[in-house]
């Protein structure tokens, strides 16, 4: 029960095929270096394009692998081709301040400044469904939702390594067309969809992502348990120690075909595998004590 989520190329396949879960992320532009050569990240990038064709691919030479399509769920990055659906006169469908301003917020790696969906119109979500029915009509089984866990400050304020300031309406508008989404994605997945991040991001939408490394240790191993244990839970990422006790501690609280050994890798290495990941677990004899 393995999850992986970072760069993917065909000559990367003979060790992504190991995996039960692969969440593609491939554009040169998250890395702040590449902000001055925006040339090659907007207009022509097609990110999502590129997802869909490496997931094909992928999924054809090994079928068994549950392939997800890396989403942001806050902000209109450029080198996704949906970008262009928010231009001239769409523009308005994107997040504005109190002042009519356009909203920009920074992506974490530093790249920016990045428009914002306005998720409080129903314009905005049917153009973000679209791309996800596309994605699904592909093969891709379910999403790698970031910034899930992003809400606004009672409604007034929406900040993502900068802060715009919000009328009442259009923040509380903005969060439950959100959630409204984040649902919506959830339920129309047939492999996992999770949200970034945090086991509080599963009682929103049902799928979640445990970022942040969990100890590999009776309060971590109880972590992972009560996320599974809540009805709202139906997939959880959880990052354990990428060390023989981190997955160990991560079966005791595993739930076959709902909880997955994850972790990020942006370098396209995977000196992380560890020798247990080849051993098939088989059926447990009892309960983990």
């Amino acid at each position: 029960p393995i999850a992986y989520l970072g760069s993917a190329t065909e000559k990367d396949f003979g060790k992504l095929c190991r995996f039960q879960v692969v969440s593609v992320i491939d554009s040169p532009c998250w890395s702040k270096a590449n902000a001055p050569a925006h040339a090659i990240c907007a207009n022509n990038t097609n990110e999502e394009g590129r997802i869909i064709a490496i997931s094909a691919k992928l999924k054809q030479r090994c079928p068994g692998v549950s392939t997800q399509m890396y989403l942001n769920t806050v902000m209109d990055f450029y080198w996704y081709d949906l970008h262009k659906e928010f231009r001239g006169e769409n523009a308005t469908q994107l997040l504005h301040d109190i002042n009519g301003a356009l909203v920009t917020v920074n992506q974490d790696g530093g790249a920016g400044p990045q428009p914002v969906f306005d998720w409080g119109q129903a314009a905005t979500r049917t153009k973000y469904m679209a791309l996800v029915d596309r994605a699904l009509e592909s093969g891709i089984d379910g999403f790698f939702l970031d910034k899930a866990s992003t809400s606004t400050r009672n409604g007034t304020q929406l900040c993502n390594h900068a802060c715009a300031n919000l009328s009442v309406a259009v923040g509380t508008a903005w969060d439950a067309g959100h959630l409204e989404v984040l649902r919506a994605i959830q339920a129309k997945s047939p492999g996992p969809t999770v949200g970034n991040t945090g086991f509080v991001t599963c009682g929103k939408m049902r799928g979640c992502v445990q970022e942040r490394v969990v100890q590999a240790d009776q309060q971590g191993i109880q972590q992972l348990a009560d996320s599974l244990a809540q009805p709202s839970t139906k997939s959880v990422f959880v990052h354990f120690p990428m060390t023989t006790a981190g997955y160990a501690a991560f079966l005791m609280a595993h739930v076959h075909g709902r909880s997955w050994f994850w972790w990020y890798n942006s370098k396209q290495s995977y000196s992380g595998w560890l020798p247990e990941f080849d051993r098939t677990l088989g059926v447990p004899v009892g309960n983990a004590t």
